[in-house]
C-alpha cells in the first residue's frame, strides 16, 4: 500500500518500488514489430502488445519490467496506436469505373429533373 508523506505541509505518496521501463529503442523496435503485424493484417491486441513488451524486456535481461494496463495505454499515447478492430479493405476502384458511376448518377439526376 503506498504510504504518504508529509514534506512541507504537503502530502506525497511515498514510491512503492523502483520502475523499470523499456529503453526508446527496445519501443521503437516493438513498434515496428507491431506495424509488421498491421501491414500483413494481423489484428493486434492489448494482450499482444504486452506480450510482445514482456518478450523483448526478457530478452535485455530486464526483470522488473511489467506490462501494465497503464504502461500499455501510455505506450498507445506516446505511438498514436489504435488498437480498435479494423475493417475490411476493398481493393481500389478503378478511374474507369469511377467515370462511369459519376455519369450514371449525372443522367438519374437530370432524368430525375423531368
Amino acid at each position: 500500500m503506498n504510504e504518504l508523506q508529509e514534506s512541507n505541509g504537503k502530502k506525497r505518496r511515498l514510491s512503492v518500488g523502483a520502475k523499470t521501463k523499456l529503453s526508446k529503442g527496445m519501443e521503437s523496435d516493438l513498434y515496428k514489430k507491431l506495424m509488421d503485424l498491421r501491414s500483413a493484417m494481423i489484428p493486434i491486441s492489448g494482450r499482444m502488445v504486452q506480450i510482445f513488451a514482456l518478450q523483448i524486456a526478457n530478452a535485455n535481461n530486464i526483470d522488473k519490467f511489467k506490462a501494465t494496463d497503464g504502461w500499455l495505454e501510455r505506450f498507445r499515447t506516446r505511438h498514436d496506436l489504435s488498437l480498435r478492430k479494423g475493417t475490411k479493405r476493398c481493393p481500389k476502384i478503378g478511374e474507369n469505373i469511377c467515370n462511369q458511376n459519376i455519369t450514371i448518377c449525372f443522367y438519374m439526376g437530370i432524368m430525375m429533373l423531368y
